[in-house]
C-alpha cells in the first residue's frame, strides 16, 4: 500500500519533533565545514530547520510531496526547496558537500544502491552522505507489536538492516562507513502516546489494515484507561546515523 503524504502532511506534522531529535548532533558534525548541502526527502522540514539554523552552508531541501513541503513553506523553514523524489537527483554531479536524509530510506525499496549511487554522483571528491533511520531491534520490540500484530512485519519489511546499507554504500563507491545508534529514555505508553497513535503519526497505521488499526487503537485505549492513564508498557526510541565518505579524495 502506498502512503499518500500529500493527504496526511497536516496530522503528520503535528506530531513530529521539530528543532532537535535522536542523531541530530552527529548529523551536526557531518555537516560541519559544508559549503553546499542536499537533504533527500526534506517532508515537513522539520530537520531541514535544524540544519539551516545550524549552518552557514546553501541547503537544497528535495521533497516529492507537494502537501509536505507546503507544511514546511507554512512554518518558515529555510532552504532552497525543490520538488524531486528519490532515487533521482536532479543536480550537476559534484555539486554537493554533503548529502543527507532522515527516515528516507524505507521509502526506496529493498535496494538502496541506485539512490547511494546518485548520493555519490552529485557529491564532490570526499565528499559525505548521512542517513538516520531506524534498526531493525526497535522494530521488533516495539511495545506497539502487543497491540497490532502486522507492525513489526510492515516496518522490518522497509527499514533495512544497517549492516545491509553499509554493503550498499561501499558499493556505491563509499568508504569509512560507520553508523551509530541513539536511545532516548524510556516513555510509557500513557495517553499521550495513545493521542498520537490516534492521529496516526506512522505511516505504518497508513499500511496497516483499517479493522486492524481500529482493533489495536481500541485495545489500547482499554488499557490506559484500565492503568488509570497509562499502560504496563513502555518504549524507547531508537535511531541510527549510517555515514560515508565519498570514494575520491
Amino acid at each position: 500500500m502506498t502512503v499518500n503524504y500529500d493527504q496526511i502532511a497536516v496530522r503528520y506534522d503535528a506530531h513530529r519533533p521539530s528543532g532537535s531529535d535522536l542523531c541530530f548532533d552527529r548529523l551536526a558534525e557531518v555537516l560541519a565545514g559544508a559549503r553546499r548541502i542536499l537533504e533527500v526527502g526534506a517532508g515537513t522540514g522539520n530537520t531541514t530547520r535544524f540544519v539551516a539554523r545550524s549552518t552557514d552552508a546553501t541547503l537544497v531541501a528535495m521533497e516529492p510531496s507537494v502537501g509536505m513541503a507546503a507544511q514546511a513553506c507554512a512554518k518558515g523553514v529555510g532552504g532552497e526547496w525543490v520538488r524531486g523524489e528519490a532515487p533521482q537527483l536532479p543536480f550537476r554531479s559534484g555539486s554537493f558537500d554533503v548529502v543527507y536524509s532522515t527516515y528516507v530510506l524505507q521509502h526506496v525499496g529493498d535496494d538502496p544502491l541506485a539512490l547511494f549511487e546518485a548520493c555519490a554522483r552529485v557529491l564532490r571528491p570526499g565528499g559525505r552522505t548521512a542517513h538516520i533511520t531506524v534498526p531493525g531491534s526497535y522494530i521488533a520490540g516495539h511495545p506497539l507489536n502487543h497491540y497490532f500484530p502486522s507492525f513489526a512485519k510492515i516496518d522490518l519489511s522497509r527499514f533495512l538492516p544497517v549492516e545491509r546499507l553499509a554493503v550498499a554504500l561501499e558499493t556505491a563507491g563509499f568508504r569509512d562507513v560507520r553508523w551509530d545508534l541513539e536511545c532516548e529514555q524510556p516513555k510509557a505508553l500513557n495517553r499521550a502516546y495513545l493521542a498520537r497513535v490516534e492521529s496516526k503519526f506512522l505511516s505504518t497505521f497508513d499500511i496497516m489494515s483499517p479493522a486492524e488499526y481500529e482493533t489495536g487503537l481500541a485495545r489500547f485505549r482499554e488499557d490506559v484507561e484500565a492503568g488509570g492513564g497509562t499502560t504496563q508498557h513502555v518504549v524507547t526510541r531508537e535511531a541510527v546515523l549510517i555515514q560515508a565518505r565519498c570514494g575520491s579524495s
